[in-house]
């Protein structure tokens, strides 16, 4: 997902509002395909919205992407399976939270590893740290809660029946890219090839340098936080076909525009926004 140096810099400018809006934290795969039996180190294979105000957060994904929600549980708690037409979307976690505080609320994404056990060792030795797990979840395989060495929390995932299979175009309204706000470049790359696997290709730029991390194939991207004394931070993408449309929706139902499509952000492409709860992610429309 390699971008030109206008975009890079566009994005610079945007990375302080990110931060500041999210400064805490089946048989089918995420896109209803059948599981593959393969697994894809790197690949983020699910995304979990932790929020302080379920309900609101839910309405607001319905009525902007026009998923539906299924109640259930996961680990004995209430726990709501998003869907698109059927097929899943991601998860919401309710977070007891009795002022219902914005700065819990944010997507949690869960990237792929060969062993939970494994990676999680290599987060301790390497300066993060265990917020949950490793722990079985269900029949479903393998997970733990970490934050890295900045504190940006981060799922890693061992599926028991394989990882969802690469798409080269998913469908609008489903997530399809990462990307990692560093507070320090070298240490977050080093980080993350200890503890993911991903190796660094630096795509220099007029605006600065930008890695995209890969394994088979690009996984996410990582860049610079402008903002030293800001956070590291996971920013989740979804695609959509026209973000200027949705960015309209954004305030009646409940959220904010950080970052409203302009030419010269990847042609009007991009929208930056959170969600009543507070959680953050970015609506791009792709190809631009």
């Amino acid at each position: 997902m390699k971008r030109r140096w206008q975009e890079w810099l566009a994005l610079w400018t945007i990375a302080a509002l990110v931060v500041g809006a999210c400064s805490m934290t089946g048989n089918s795969t995420v896109d209803g395909t059948p599981p593959t039996g393969t697994s894809r180190t790197g690949k983020f294979v699910w995304h979990d919205l932790l929020t302080a105000d379920a309900e609101a957060a839910m309405r607001f994904y319905e009525g902007l992407l026009g998923w539906e929600f299924e109640r259930t549980t996961r680990l004995g708690e209430t726990y709501y399976l998003a869907r698109l037409n059927g097929e899943l979307v991601g998860g919401v976690v309710p977070v007891r939270s009795r002022e219902r505080d914005r700065r819990i609320s944010q997507w949690l994404g869960y990237v792929s590893v060969p062993s939970v056990e494994r990676a999680v060792r290599e987060v301790e030795a390497r300066g993060g740290s265990v917020a949950s797990g490793p722990r079985d979840v269900g029949a479903v395989g393998r997970a733990a809660i970490v934050r890295d060495l900045a504190g940006a929390p981060l799922g890693l995932a061992t599926v028991a029946s394989g990882d969802p299979p690469d798409v080269s175009m998913p469908a609008p309204g489903r997530f399809f890219w990462m990307e990692y706000l560093a507070s320090d470049v070298s240490a977050a790359l080093a980080f993350y090839h200890e503890v993911v696997g991903y190796s660094a290709e630096n795509t220099s730029t007029m605006a600065g340098h930008y890695y995209l991390l890969k394994t088979d194939r690009d996984r996410a991207g990582l860049y610079a936080n402008p903002v030293p004394e800001s956070k590291s931070v996971w920013l989740p993408y979804v695609r959509v076909e026209d973000p200027a449309a949705l960015s309209e929706r954004v305030a009646d139902l409940g959220g904010r525009v950080l970052l409203s499509p302009a030419s010269g952000v990847r042609e009007g492409s991009l929208a930056i926004v959170a969600d009543p709860s507070g959680a953050v992610l970015a609506l791009q429309r792709y190809p631009l």
